[in-house]
């Protein structure tokens, strides 16, 4: 069974009716192909917390062994920073917007547990500030290449967070 279509007419041009096709275009059926004249901007989703509770008691633990074991240690010169460790992994999991909160939010808390001895918000300026830039390297894939730049993030984080830190 053969039925003839009307021929179709769009602006200036007209179709035979033997060339029309019969296929209806619905707007489920477009493509995301570029479109003559427009540039595709790259659109980078936020990356989501994948489990806020298990962040949270991260930091927390944190700052549980930072205040009670690593400040009780009589190192010439130093105490190690498991907050900044903590801010700087997962900086570079969440990227630089969740490393500015979880470093904002960290440092909060460090600067009110029981010996602190400065401004309440000095160290969390410094590990939301630490955070953002740390979480910059994340790439867009999520996978890094090679050990290098995480390795030279801390390093930077060391230098740069004592820097601040004296500077706030």
């Amino acid at each position: 069974m053969t039925t003839t279509r009307a021929p179709c007419t769009s602006g200036n041009h007209t179709s035979n009716p033997e060339m029309s096709k019969p296929r209806v275009v619905t707007a489920s059926r477009t493509s995301s192909a570029l479109r003559p004249g427009r540039s595709r901007i790259a659109v980078r989703k936020p990356t989501k917390f994948r489990c806020p509770t298990s962040t949270s008691a991260l930091v927390v633990v944190a700052l549980v062994i930072q205040v009670s074991v690593l400040a009780r240690l009589h190192l010439p010169g130093a105490v190690p920073d498991l907050m900044l460790l903590t801010v700087l992994g997962l900086a570079m999991v969440y990227g630089h917007v969740g490393g500015a909160l979880v470093g904002f939010g960290a440092g909060l808390l460090a600067d009110l547990a029981p010996p602190a001895d400065h401004a309440a918000g000095r160290y969390a300026l410094v590990l939301c500030v630490v955070g953002y830039f740390a979480g910059l390297i994340k790439p867009e894939n999520g996978r890094l290449k090679s050990a290098t730049g995480p390795m030279l993030v801390v390093v930077a984080a060391a230098i740069g967070s004592t820097l601040l830190y004296a500077g706030v």
